[in-house]
């Protein structure tokens, strides 16, 4: 059922809470990144215990990169932009010894300064930081999911703020071609989706959700579920809005505003699709589902949705 509203002030829990199993998820990632239930707190969406938590594993690792990624979440999901733009541009100098996740880290920094708007900024840390291929770290895994991932939900924000991202749709595109019919991360899919649709790739879409469609179809597959109930909606949903097919958009994702959970991933990486509903209800003239998905911003975050670069126009 519908979850209280949250307290007031800086430090408030997320009403976006994630599901007991990604909760345990996390707790196993953490411990495995040696932060024990660091993760776990910020996934349950206990901020201030999981901010205090990973600041002691921060303190006693400065190089324990899992601790800059969850603080990133937590100053994210609390909408410290500035503080989390400063903080992470602090730590920047020993991402270099990092593995793969320091990509992601670039990306959390990206996500703070979209919101504090500079724009050409995020543009250039793409190139040169989430997305470049002199770099050995991306030569050598140049289709890892989680920087497909992160990419491509970086360029759509940035389109969607109005900034022409040019060819870099075009690799992203052809790795999302190659990966049809791959279902082994759920929250990947519709972010392949999003580089053929961006592209202008129909043909290659549709084979892409036929594919889908066709291993949706086997009953015994623990995944169909989720294929059916999410993945593809999502997936046709992504599609619908590239097109300009906003009402057919809430019409797909409304109804799964809270099941688009099941697609794995974190808050910040399934807000895209949260924003996307809302600039597809307000180009689609539905003001009642604008406003009540503008009500749930305003209940779940500590600024209001005017202040956001994401929902300001629907907010408006």
């Amino acid at each position: 059922g519908p979850l209280p509203a949250a307290p007031r002030g800086r430090r408030r829990r997320s009403l976006h809470c994630s599901p007991p199993c990604e909760t345990i998820s996390a707790a196993t990632a953490a411990r495995n990144c040696g932060s024990g239930p660091r993760g776990a707190h910020k996934k349950a969406g206990d901020y201030g215990p999981a901010e205090q938590a990973i600041d002691q594993a921060y303190a006693a690792d400065l190089t324990n990169f899992f601790a800059h990624h969850v603080k990133a979440h937590i100053l994210e999901m609390e909408d410290l932009s500035r503080e989390g733009h400063d903080w992470l541009s602090r730590q920047t100098e020993l991402w270099p010894v990092g593995n793969a996740l320091i990509h992601y880290l670039w990306w959390h920094q990206a996500l703070m300064d979209l919101e504090l708007g500079d724009l050409e900024g995020v543009l250039g840390s793409y190139d040169a930081n989430i997305r470049n291929f002199d770099n050995p770290l991306t030569k050598a895994t140049p289709d890892f999911y989680i920087d497909l991932q992160n990419a491509t939900a970086l360029l759509w924000r940035l389109e969607q703020s109005g900034i022409n991202v040019g060819g870099r749709w075009d690799e992203l595109a052809d790795k999302a071609e190659a990966q049809t019919g791959n279902t082994g991360h759920p929250l990947l899919v519709p972010h392949l989706m999003l580089a053929l649709a961006a592209t202008g790739r129909d043909a290659a879409a549709q084979r892409f959700l036929g594919a889908l469609q066709d291993i949706a179809g086997h009953q015994t597959l623990w995944s169909t579920a989720a294929l059916r109930g999410v993945v593809i909606p999502v997936c046709e949903a992504v599609l619908a809005y590239r097109k300009g097919g906003h009402a057919q958009v809430v019409n797909l994702l409304l109804p799964r505003r809270e099941s688009i959970r099941l697609l794995g991933g974190s808050n910040a990486q399934r807000d895209m699709f949260h924003q996307m509903l809302a600039h597809a209800a307000m180009r689609a003239g539905q003001r009642g589902v604008v406003e009540t998905l503008m009500a749930h911003e305003v209940a779940t975050r500590t600024i209001p949705p005017t202040q956001r670069v994401g929902c300001a126009a629907p907010a408006r």
